[in-house]
């Protein structure tokens, strides 16, 4: 009965879901498209015997967290390895951690470009490296590292709102101040709807606390936007979508064609088949994504370029053709494919390494 009982036992095992911490859980500053990254990441993860145990931000206390917890870890790079800058060297620091603690370690969604080799030397340790666009791709590799493509995780997602029906324009905005104002103007000339992509920060399960004060000074900076005299910060309060499925639903609703200097508002558009008409961001990324979809007309140097094609365009002339919808579609679907092929790579490379921690 013994030998029966740790039979049992190791079968179950076997077929237990792996638990992974899940690191660099962006959706915490209310990031929309963040959100539906960490969505996709739970979803997918999931799909392919991988549980998220914990949802950890980028910088935490490792002495408190018990790592026997986990069989592996996942480090969600999105927009942040890009610089030299200190999140950069926290994200390839992680992999060093993962080596202290005997636990395997994967960089996925990540973007690259302008690192030193201190960077690269703390990424190359991750067991595999999978970056969100072509350029990234390149970039990494010219630092030496082994690295796949796997569009980011937010155009594997199928919404349900397709198609979308809006009969006019939105302007999103963008990281990068300057943009930023030019994008909130051009809105008004044309007087077309201006939407941020940042909604309100959630509760942290794993920290309870942590976002308290985010949350406090997003409520103020709506309470004192709504105060303001007309401007970009008022429209901005007044307009602005505290949670994704709005923020969504409002895309699909109000945008014959969506503006934006976000790469997520790109995706998004991608994802919901809205014409986009992009600006450049704070690294390559948008200029990558363009280019592996096959849609490079529609990114711009400047938002003067777009204002004269909107003077000089109804919108009609503005919609995808049918190769651009093909284009999409078709890349959307590999998309996903790539993105389940790279869970279960994950997966079975954690199983091959005998990592269950049960």
């Amino acid at each position: 009965m013994l030998t029966n009982a740790i039979d049992a036992h190791q079968a179950e095992l076997i077929h237990a879901p792996l638990r992974a911490a899940m690191i660099h859980t962006t959706s915490y500053v209310g990031h929309h498209g963040c959100t539906l990254v960490c969505r996709r990441i739970g979803e997918l993860a999931a799909d392919n015997g991988i549980q998220i145990a914990s949802w950890l931000p980028l910088r935490f206390d490792e002495m408190r967290i018990d790592w026997t917890r986990y069989d592996l870890l996942l480090v969600n790079g999105e927009g942040s390895l890009h610089g030299d800058r200190p999140a950069a060297h926290l994200i390839a620091n992680l992999a060093r951690l993962a080596e202290r603690i005997g636990r395997p370690a994967y960089l996925i969604n990540s973007v690259y470009e302008n690192n030193g080799r201190g960077v690269a030397a703390g990424v190359s340790r991750y067991r595999r490296i999978y970056m969100r666009e072509s350029l990234s791709r390149d970039r990494a590799r010219e630092a030496g590292l082994s690295a796949e493509i796997v569009p980011d995780l937010s155009l594997t997602w199928r919404p349900s709102c397709l198609p979308a029906r809006g009969d006019g324009i939105v302007v999103n905005d963008s990281t990068l101040g300057a943009t930023r104002h030019e994008l909130f103007e051009l809105s008004r000339e044309i007087d077309a709807a201006y939407i941020t992509i940042n909604g309100r920060p959630p509760r942290l399960v794993d920290f309870p606390g942590r976002n308290i004060g985010r949350q406090a000074r997003y409520d103020l900076k709506r309470i004192l936007g709504r105060l303001s005299p007309p401007g970009r910060r008022r429209s901005a309060a007044v307009n602005g979508i505290s949670v994704f499925d709005a923020f969504v639903e409002k895309l699909a609703s109000d945008a014959a064609v969506l503006v934006t200097g976000r790469f997520h508002g790109v995706c998004l558009a991608l994802d919901l088949e809205i014409p986009v008409l992009a600006l450049a961001s704070n690294t390559h990324k948008i200029q990558g994504l363009c280019a592996d979809v096959g849609i490079e007309s529609r990114l711009f140097g400047s938002v003067s370029e777009i204002r004269r094609l909107l003077k000089a365009s109804h919108l009609r002339d503005l919609r995808y053709s049918p190769d651009e919808l093909k284009r999409i579609r078709s890349f959307r679907q590999a998309a996903l494919v790539r993105a389940q092929a790279m869970f279960k790579s994950i997966a079975d490379d954690a199983i091959g390494l005998g990592r269950r921690q049960h």
